[in-house]
């Protein structure tokens, strides 16, 4: 026993005035067998409060250093600080100290120290600190309680709550919340000391830029409580240039879809891999977001939309090619035929006759044979044509008739695949403004 309060006064660090006297091993021997080790004057389990139904006030001052980690799928939020903590203790001022001494810094184990604990923590409740951390006195005056002051390190990851609703460029409030644990209010009260956190030593971190911080206290279920409320903005660069710009490249490169040639065979094989790609980029970022129902972002609705518009693109691809390919031979309806006309993708071919516009050929049913291949080169039907195009031949009133718009399936398909790439360039980049700018406008608010 001896041995160990040998140990225990060796550990004693001494702060004296600056006078011609100093403490002597002797006296800093009396005060620790007398106001430390006293089983009669002190005991480390009890208040050190002469009435014990007396409150203890504690104030508290955290010091945040850096943030290591914010894990937005599981929630948490992992801090390194520092926190100074005092009271008074009214046991140790009932004994006098050694003289000259204003200081001085005793272990924590042989001490009364509030139970502070990280009451939001992602893994346990624990006190923070350790028995390594000593406990810094103010040696009091006559008639005064002596000064405790504890600056336990902190290391914790603590729950917090992600609105993932802006994402990338979100702003997340997240609480670290200090309680005296297995104390009422009545027991034990918190104060926070300083109006603001104690930034002077903080590292910034390379994702989240620390905004604004707010600490204040409240009693809740007869329990006290310290909230140092940290508002943390995203840096949004790095999922930009990362994630969303290799995307929305992706989704304009699908409207390429519609300028491969039909008959190069490629069509479907670039939109089922733009596809793909697509869904790979939406995974990568969604598996960074929680997993949650209620906040989705809208960033993830955009994704989806785009992938559900790709879909879309890929499926009127294959329409395209299915149009290309019908048989020459089946009539295109005139419908389409005046569409195609009054767009003016194909002109008349007779531009020097415009009473001929409406007119047709008629051709009757014995000098035509629906089963020969080679009906277009009838002499009636000799005309100058593209390599690829062919008349349109229509059946009426036992008439066989060819259209002065000499429009075919390809044509059609052609100006399909021409409609189709200037409507979903105009639609990806209304979908594209639409999902971002309530992203911007929440960003810089």
């Amino acid at each position: 026993m001896a041995t160990v309060k040998t140990v225990l006064i060796l550990t004693l660090t001494v702060y004296f005035y600056p006078v011609s006297g100093a403490p002597s091993y002797q006296d800093i021997l009396n005060f620790y067998t007398n106001a430390i080790t006293c089983s009669t004057c002190f005991v480390d389990e009890i208040f050190p409060k002469k009435e014990q139904s007396d409150q203890i006030t504690v104030d508290m001052n955290f010091t945040l250093v850096s943030i290591g980690e914010f894990n937005e799928a599981d929630g948490y939020l992992e801090i390194n600080g520092l926190m100074d903590i005092t009271w008074e203790d009214d046991l140790i001022s009932a004994v006098s100290g050694p003289p000259f001494v204003t200081e001085i810094s005793v272990p924590r184990d042989v001490l009364w120290v509030p139970t502070i604990s990280i009451f939001n923590s992602h893994s346990n409740i624990s006190m923070i600190g350790d028995a390594n951390t000593d406990v810094r006195i103010s040696m009091p005056t006559k008639d005064e309680s002596a000064v405790m002051k504890w600056s336990p390190s902190i290391v914790s990851k603590t729950n917090c709550q992600v609105d993932s609703t802006y994402f990338p460029f979100d702003t997340q409030k997240c609480n670290i919340t200090f309680t005296p644990w297995g104390y009422m209010e009545s027991e034990v009260n918190i104060s926070i000391t300083n109006e603001s956190l104690d930034t002077s030593y903080y590292n910034e971190h390379e994702l989240w830029r620390l905004k604004s911080h707010d600490p204040y206290t409240e009693t809740k279920e007869s329990t006290s409580f310290a909230h140092f409320e940290l508002t943390l903005q995203r840096n949004p660069k790095y999922f930009l240039l990362t994630h969303f710009l290799p995307f929305l490249m992706l989704v304009f490169l699908s409207n390429l879809i519609f300028l491969v040639p039909s008959g190069s065979g490629e069509r479907v094989g670039f939109a089922i891999f733009v596809f793909l790609s697509i869904s790979i980029l939406m995974a990568m970022v969604t598996g960074s977001l929680p997993k949650s129902s209620t906040q989705m972002s809208i960033m993830s609705f955009y994704f989806t939309t785009m992938l559900l518009v790709v879909s879309v693109l890929t499926y009127l691809a294959i329409l395209s090619l299915t149009i290309h390919s019908k048989d020459p031979r089946n009539m295109v309806p005139q419908r389409i035929v005046r569409f195609i006309a009054c767009c003016g993708c194909y002109e008349n071919k007779h531009k020097d006759d415009l009473s001929r516009q409406n007119k047709v050929t008629p051709l009757t049913l014995s000098e035509y044979d629906d089963n020969d291949d080679n009906y277009f080169s009838h002499p009636k039907f000799q005309t100058e044509y593209e390599e690829d195009f062919a008349p349109i031949v229509i059946r009426k009133d036992d008439k066989v008739y060819k259209n002065d718009y000499e429009i075919t399936w390809k044509h059609v398909a052609r100006t399909f695949d021409k409609i189709c790439f200037v409507v979903f360039i105009i639609v990806n980049f209304l979908l594209t403004l639409i999902f971002m700018t309530p992203l911007i406008v929440h960003y810089y608010q």
